[in-house]
């Protein structure tokens, strides 16, 4: 019984470093998706919204003064070159105080460049990049819970934008006005029961 014992712990052990070498080879061939996200972003998104994320406006006020004009034929205007697009607006900032706070969610941050993004080529990227350029944007923001892998089944629960504001306190002053009204209230109606009880009685 002991040798089949031993016998079964190792068989056990086997088949435990085999799940661990294959997770281990698994993880090695997914490419980290913050890494992935910061690729995605120097690639697709810095173009348009700058090199950390300030928004074109503030980008192109480094550069050379005779290629800050975006609106330009050789740049973003109507005239643009044949690897050019047309851009109506400055790109606003991702990356700073108070970018991408008009999303509530990761998923809504997500469902919008999904949709619209990038700009000339909405809908170009895969899913996952998309999923990883969010969670780049989302830690650079601060807004990324440490060791969280952003996708479908976690992105609702990643805030972004600040919760709605809850109600304002009613001043002292109206409190003690309610409770004093609602004192009385309460001792009309008690004393109207005490009447009829007594009218009942004497019937």
């Amino acid at each position: 019984m002991t040798w089949l014992r031993q016998f079964g712990l190792w068989i056990v052990g086997l088949l435990l470093l085999a799940l661990a070498l294959a997770r281990g080879a698994a993880s090695a061939d997914s490419p980290d998706q913050l890494a992935r996200g910061a690729e995605v972003f120097t690639i697709r998104c810095q173009p348009c919204h700058g090199d950390v994320g300030q928004g074109l406006a503030l980008w192109r006020l480094t550069w050379a003064p005779e290629d800050q004009n975006c609106a330009s034929r050789k740049c973003h205007g109507l005239g643009h070159p044949p690897d050019g697009f047309y851009m109506p607006n400055d790109a606003p900032a991702i990356i700073g105080k108070g970018a991408l706070t008009h999303f509530a969610t990761a998923r809504e941050l997500y469902g919008y460049i999904s949709r619209r993004m990038p700009f000339d080529k909405p809908g170009e990227l895969s899913a996952s990049d998309y999923w990883a350029v969010a969670a780049y944007l989302l830690r650079e923001n601060g807004k990324l819970p440490a060791g969280i892998q952003l996708d479908d089944s976690t992105a609702g629960a990643v805030a972004i934008g600040a919760p709605a504001a809850a109600p304002e306190a009613l001043p002292a002053g109206a409190s003690v006005a309610l409770l004093i009204l609602a004192g009385f209230v309460g001792s009309v109606c008690a004393w109207a029961a005490v009447l009829k009880w007594r009218k009942w009685r004497k019937h």
